[in-house]
């Protein structure tokens, strides 16, 4: 049986493109052919700020709130992550950085994928301090070492801030998703 990767889309702005990035990662990435993917998109889950009496840790899977059950179902559900981090002034979206912090078993030791995007670094400052939270805080997650980034460029996108072709513009990055996958498929 094979295993079962969630992409997690880690914006919930109204104007984003990672949704566009996870798109094009799961079609492009050759993730599907070796895993189940679900495309976790953080804007419908619609998580509060945490809200349970307890610091997750303590809370021994225990959740009393409905939304933090159903998140904790979810992703107790997968053996490994995809996150598509946005960089938002040199840092990863607060959205991303809460629905991690609702949860501490469901994560712990699992295999991660980050995939970061942005103008100035391509995100990778904001996959560096994901890579950190993930893998030095007690959740202990195995982040793979081959990070795709995608440097966005004005040019990339048309009057509408659509782009005008997402395969062309990230031809240059096909091939680090491919080795992060590669790299994802040989964790488990």
């Amino acid at each position: 049986m094979s295993k079962k990767i969630g992409l997690i889309i880690g914006s919930v702005r109204t104007y984003r493109v990672g949704d566009k990035i996870a798109k094009w990662f799961l079609e492009n990435s050759g993730i599907t052919s070796k895993f189940k993917v679900d495309v976790i998109d953080l804007r419908e889950e619609n998580l509060p700020f945490y809200d349970e009496m307890l610091a997750p840790m303590a809370m021994k899977q225990q959740f009393t709130k409905e939304h933090g059950k159903r998140w904790q179902a979810k992703i107790n559900s997968y053996d490994g992550f995809v996150f598509v981090a946005s960089e938002y002034n040199f840092g990863y979206a607060p959205a991303l950085k809460n629905a991690i912090d609702y949860l501490f078993e469901e994560w712990k030791g699992k295999p991660a994928v980050i995939v970061s995007y942005g103008y100035a670094v391509a995100g990778t400052s904001s996959a560096a301090q994901l890579r950190h939270v993930l893998e030095k805080s007690m959740l202990g997650m195995k982040v793979m070492p081959t990070m795709p980034s995608v440097k966005l460029e004005g040019s990339m996108f048309n009057e509408q801030g659509q782009f005008k072709d997402i395969n062309k513009s990230f031809e240059p990055f096909k091939a680090n998703a491919e080795k992060a996958v590669e790299e994802l498929s040989g964790a488990f």
